[in-house]
């Protein structure tokens, strides 16, 4: 269980050097879950299909509670 940190609509990995549209991190390492490629493997975040993506952008808040198991 985790606690929505912040939210970024189109932020972008310098480490991996890719987009992160609709980016709604959890961690303070900087783990998120946002819009990927559902065929490619992730760095550490959680990629979601683009309506998913968007769907909990817009209705999650700072501070929300979240659950990634």
């Amino acid at each position: 269980s985790h606690r929505v940190l912040r939210q970024v609509r189109d932020d972008h990995s310098r480490i991996f050097d890719a987009p992160m549209p609709f980016s709604t991190y959890f961690t303070t390492s900087g783990i998120a879950f946002h819009e990927g490629g559902l065929d490619e493997p992730s760095h550490g975040c959680i990629h979601l299909g683009h309506h998913a993506a968007v769907h909990f952008y817009d209705q999650l808040a700072v501070g929300d509670e979240v659950v990634a198991f």
